[in-house]
């Protein structure tokens, strides 16, 4: 939903309308967006990580 607009319903913070313009993240938004597969997997990681730390 990011890369194609705003939608009704649909809030978008600044923080998030700055990852299309970030060059770091803009990467990330673009990979997730084509491979929801990927996110998960790599949220999967990173809230496993999370959630041992407390």
């Amino acid at each position: 939903e990011l890369l194609t607009g705003e939608k009704d319903g649909l809030l978008q913070l600044p923080t998030d309308k700055v990852l299309l313009s970030d060059p770091v993240f803009r990467p990330l938004v673009d990979k997730y967006a084509a491979d929801e597969d990927a996110f998960f997997a790599d949220y999967t990681v990173a809230h496993l990580k999370l959630s041992e730390l407390g």
